[in-house]
């Protein structure tokens, strides 16, 4: 881009989504938090978009039944999935919501997704409802090096919007393993996509 008409036109939604962190509250809100999504794909409709992605990975998982725009849709998962087959990265331990977790959001025939224990996926929902509401602790970040060092995995996904908050203000400790930051891996992907769609959305 060197001038302003180069650059894409871009549609940003920052949608005030029900909760959704929870099993007990996904459950719950399921209906509300569909009807939620179609409205924001059918404004995407509307302004003619050509390609949509979405930041939130728990939003993946209530994406059955719900109508898609005839454009191309970036699923967050196969982004991640895309970059570790790239990498030659076959395990990957998941870190993510519950919710996400349940859905298999991160299921693939080719690469074995190793899921904390329910002690390990507890700690991990605490520290994302954690996140959400602006507190970031180094506790927190100790507490995550150390779950993750109970897992062989050579990667590591950070598959929730909120994981690479505290892993960029305190990185995770004395590990070699590789880190997929879910978000980072679709801005970048979004990015080399523009250049031969444009629109970005």
């Amino acid at each position: 881009c060197k001038k302003d008409c180069d650059f894409p036109e871009i549609h940003i939604i920052s949608y005030p989504f029900a909760d959704m962190l929870s099993l007990e509250s996904s459950v719950q809100n399921q209906t509300i938090l569909k009807r939620q999504l179609q409205q924001c794909f059918d404004l995407f409709d509307i302004l003619n978009s050509d390609l949509i992605a979405i930041a939130c990975n728990t939003l993946h998982t209530f994406l059955n039944d719900i109508e898609i725009p005839k454009c191309k849709f970036m699923n967050i998962s196969d982004v991640v999935f895309e970059n570790a087959i790239k990498t030659s990265l076959s395990d990957l331990l998941i870190l993510a919501t519950s919710t996400t977790i349940e859905s298999e959001l991160y299921s693939s025939p080719y690469i074995n997704s190793v899921i904390p224990n329910k002690k390990h996926q507890k700690i991990i929902d605490r520290i994302i409802a954690t996140i959400l509401r602006g507190k970031i602790y180094k506790k927190d970040s100790l507490l995550l090096s150390s779950i993750i060092q109970e897992y062989t995995a050579a990667g590591v996904v950070l598959g929730c919007t909120e994981l690479p908050l505290i892993y960029e203000l305190y990185p995770f400790k004395n590990t070699d393993k590789t880190f997929l930051d879910s978000s980072q891996l679709l801005a970048e992907k979004l990015v080399s996509e523009s250049m031969h769609d444009s629109p970005l959305i």
